[in-house]
């Protein structure tokens, strides 16, 4: 199982938008959450892995099964970030994504949208935990 986690990160030089969601294609457990000043951190599980996908396309994490091949893996989180807009006028920060718990052996990449399906934030790096800074969205 895949851990992700989100939290509002202070003294980062990142201006943040009011709501980021990612497309609709997966589950995740909780499916969403919400953080704040006041609730700075929310974490999620991913489904166990059970395929291989290679991008971000709805389409292809939607994919049925094809054997000997398992159908697209992907997961959804809805994240709202309800920080008021004044907040960031004596505040510098943003919201960073960590995608942890992973198997050394395997690649995980991630993207974020917001709430117009713009990609937002994204990681890619090869291998390890994945990380990345929603900015102003």
């Amino acid at each position: 199982m895949l851990r992700w986690s989100a939290r509002l990160a202070l003294l980062l030089s990142v201006v943040l938008g009011s709501s980021v969601l990612a497309p609709a294609t997966g589950a995740a457990t909780p499916p969403s959450g919400v953080v704040s000043t006041a609730n700075p951190s929310v974490s999620w599980t991913g489904p166990a892995k059970t395929a291989s996908t290679a991008g971000p396309s709805d389409l292809e994490c939607a994919a049925p099964a094809s054997p000997p091949l398992p159908g697209g893996y992907c997961d959804d989180f809805g994240l709202t970030v309800d920080i008021p807009t004044t907040y960031w006028a004596t505040h510098s920060g943003g919201v960073q994504i960590d995608l942890t718990g992973l198997p050394p052996a395997n690649d995980y990449d991630f993207y974020v949208y917001d709430r117009n399906g713009s990609e937002v934030a994204s990681a890619g790096l090869p291998g390890g935990v994945e990380s990345a800074l929603i900015p102003c969205a």
